[in-house]
C-alpha cells in the first residue's frame, strides 16, 4: 500500500508540473463467478476478473503518458494492482523515458521498457521490447526498422540458477543479461513481416526461473478489406534443440465483412525435440460475434479444442492459454491431455466507457487423462464481468 501511494504521489507531482503534456488514463476490471467441479458437490461463489491473474477478483490499471511539446522525447508509466479476498498486489509494469533522434529515425527507450513495435501475433508475446535496460529502434527506411535491446535482471542473486532453474547452485550457463535484436519490413497495403532473436537468460525469469532462448517469424498480410490473416513460426531452446528444442506455429484469421457480424479462428502447434515427448500439442480457437443496436449489445460464442495441454489454473475465465509452461523450455506433451471448452456471453456497453458482461463456461476433458485441475470430468464457471475505463 505504502508503494502505491508512493507512486501515485510522484503522478500527482509530475501532473502538475507538466500537465499540458500529460495523458492520463485508467482501467478497472472486476467481476464476480460461480464454480463447480464433476467431483464437488458444492458451488463456489468467489470474485473473479477475465484479465487478472488467477483468483483474483479485480485489476487496476493507471496510465500516464508524457510527451514533450516537440513530440521527440517523453514518459510512458502503468502502474497495476490485482486484488482478492485476501490481499492486494502491486506492480509498476513499465516506467521509462524515450527520446528520438536523427529526425525521429533512432529511438531510444531506458528504464522498465515496455514497447510493441516488434511484438508480433496475437498469441505470442513478443518482448524483444521489454525489461528493465535499454531498448531502441533504427528506421533505416520508412519502412524498415532495426531494433537491439539490453536488459538485466532485477533480482539480485547471489548465485545464478543452475541449469534446472534452481536458484543458488551457482553451476549456471545461461546468461544474467537478455539481449535481443529484431527487424520489421513493412511493404505498404500488401504484407509485414516482423523477426526477433534472444539468448536464454535469467534476467526475463518466469516461474521456471529463466527464460530459454528464442527467435520467430512473424508474416501479417496487410490492404485485405475486413480481413486480418497472420502466421508466426518459433524456435525454442536453439542452443540445446535437439535435446530440447520446441518448434511452434501460429495462425490467427479474422472476418468482419458482414454487417454487424465478427468471424475469428486462432490456431496453435507445437512440437518437442525430445525422444520422449513425441505428441505434438494442438490447439484451436473459434469464435464469433454479433453487435446489436449500435454495438451496444454484444452476444459472441467461443469454442475451443486443445490436446498435449494442461490448464493449470482452477479459477480462469481465459479459454486460450492451454499449456502455460512452455516459456522455460522444458514442455511437455501428451495427448491424454485434451479438453473442449465452449463459452456463450453478453457484454452490454452501458456507457462510452463501461461494458458489462455475462457469460457461461464449460469445459471437458475428453483425453485419458484431466486436461483441468483435479480428477478427469468436467467444470462450470457463470460469471458477471464489469470493465470500466476512463
Amino acid at each position: 500500500m505504502k508503494k502505491a501511494l508512493v507512486i501515485f504521489l510522484i503522478l500527482a507531482v509530475a501532473g502538475g508540473l507538466f500537465a499540458q503534456g500529460w495523458v492520463f488514463s485508467t482501467q478497472m476490471n472486476g467481476g464476480i463467478g460461480m464454480f463447480s467441479w464433476h467431483d464437488e458437490d458444492a458451488i463456489e461463489v468467489r470474485p473473479i476478473a477475465r484479465d487478472a491473474t488467477n483468483a483474483n477478483g479485480m485489476r487496476m490499471r493507471f496510465h500516464a503518458f508524457y510527451t514533450n511539446p516537440e513530440n521527440n522525447a517523453g514518459v510512458r508509466i502503468r502502474f497495476q494492482a490485482d486484488a482478492n479476498a485476501h490481499n492486494v498486489g502491486t506492480v509498476l509494469n513499465f516506467v521509462y523515458g524515450w527520446v528520438t533522434f536523427m529526425d525521429n529515425k533512432l529511438y531510444v527507450a531506458g528504464g522498465r521498457v515496455e514497447d510493441t513495435f516488434f511484438n508480433a501475433d496475437r498469441l505470442l508475446d513478443g518482448d524483444s521490447g521489454e525489461g528493465l535496460g535499454v531498448f531502441t529502434i533504427f528506421r533505416v527506411t520508412p519502412d524498415l526498422a532495426i531494433g537491439l535491446a539490453g536488459y538485466g535482471s532485477t533480482n539480485a542473486y547471489i548465485n545464478p540458477p543452475d541449469n534446472n532453474g534452481a536458484v543458488g547452485s551457482g553451476n549456471n550457463s545461461r546468461d544474467f543479461a537478455k539481449g535481443t535484436i529484431s527487424l520489421r519490413y513493412t511493404m505498404p497495403d500488401v504484407f509485414m513481416v516482423t523477426a526477433s532473436i534472444r539468448n536464454q537468460n535469467i534476467a526475463g525469469q518466469n516461474s521456471n526461473g529463466y527464460e530459454v532462448s528464442q527467435a520467430y517469424l512473424h508474416f501479417r498480410l496487410l490492404g485485405i478489406q475486413n480481413t486480418y490473416a497472420e502466421f508466426t513460426g518459433i524456435m525454442r531452446t536453439f542452443e540445446d534443440f535437439s535435446d530440447r528444442g520446441v518448434l511452434k506455429f501460429n495462425e490467427a484469421f479474422g472476418y468482419n465483412g458482414i454487417q454487424n457480424v465478427s468471424l475469428n479462428l486462432g490456431a496453435s502447434q507445437a512440437f518437442s525435440m525430445n525422444d520422449d515427448n513425441k505428441d505434438p500439442f494442438l490447439w484451436f480457437w473459434v469464435w464469433a460475434s454479433y453487435a446489436l443496436d449500435d454495438g451496444k449489445i454484444l452476444p459472441r460464442i467461443d469454442f475451443n479444442f486443445a490436446t498435449g495441454g494442461k490448464v493449470t489454473r482452477r479459477y480462469d475465465l481465459h479459454t486460450w492459454y492451454p499449456n502455460r509452461g512452455e516459456a522455460g523450455g522444458d514442455m511437455t506433451f501428451s495427448s491424454d491431455n485434451s479438453y473442449i471448452n465452449i463459452r456463450p456471453s453478453v457484454a452490454f456497453r452501458v456507457s462510452s466507457s463501461a461494458w458489462v458482461e455475462f457469460g457461461y463456461m464449460f469445459t471437458q476433458d475428453v483425453g485419458s487423462k484431466a486436461a483441468t485441475n483435479g480428477d478427469k470430468g468436467s467444470q462450470h464457471a457463470a460469471y458477471l464481468d464489469v470493465r470500466v475505463n476512463y
